[in-house]
């Protein structure tokens, strides 16, 4: 990973992306595909915005190299930015398979469920990844932004005084709320003599 490794580096950080890619593709030129250089190409065409030859270069890069949780997760991440968070679930599960310690896989993962409706799910997996690593910022944010509100509560309460001066007094209530969302409820309370 000698000198065409920092001129990437380079251009990328200029964010010239097509110089970036001219460097990798000399070098893939030179001799075998060696998997830093197929996943830096395949970086190099997410930065850039090429998702479709992002995700062939992913999806090429794991069929050679299976085990490696990253590309995996990589590909979820294309799969996410293309709109197809299915495909994306499926990239990441795969990913985790491999390893289920990864907690920015679980984020992967929760972001997925939660494109797909399942909130129950998603705030699961950002928990499972808190719990991976506590200071996930990302996962700490997405599951306290998921947390359930109660969306009825009912009391019903009783309340019984004697007075030397007069007779037992007695008291019922019975109050029900609805929260609709975290900034509108509606609530309705009766009291009983």
């Amino acid at each position: 990973a000698g000198d065409w490794h920092n001129q990437v580096q380079e251009y990328a950080k200029a964010q010239q992306w097509e110089s970036a890619i001219a460097v990798v593709d000399e070098e893939l030129k030179k001799g075998p595909q060696i998997p830093e250089l197929l996943e830096w190409r395949a970086r190099l065409f997410l930065w850039e915005g090429q998702l479709y030859a992002a995700a062939l270069q992913w999806k090429y890069i794991v069929t050679i190299a299976p085990a490696d949780p990253d590309n995996w997760i990589a590909l979820a991440s294309v799969y996410w930015r293309q709109g197809n968070p299915k495909q994306a679930l499926a990239a990441v599960t795969t990913a985790l398979d491999l390893d289920p310690a990864r907690a920015d896989a679980h984020v992967v993962r929760g972001r997925a469920l939660l494109a797909m409706q399942d909130s129950t799910g998603a705030r699961r997996e950002f928990q499972r990844a808190v719990e991976l690593d506590p200071r996930n910022k990302e996962a700490k944010a997405a599951r306290d932004s998921l947390k359930e509100i109660p969306r009825y509560k009912l009391l019903i309460g009783s309340e019984s005084d004697l007075f030397s001066f007069a007779g037992m007094s007695q008291q019922n209530e019975v109050s029900l709320s609805s929260r609709w969302s975290e900034h509108w409820a509606t609530a309705f309370s009766q009291g009983f003599y």
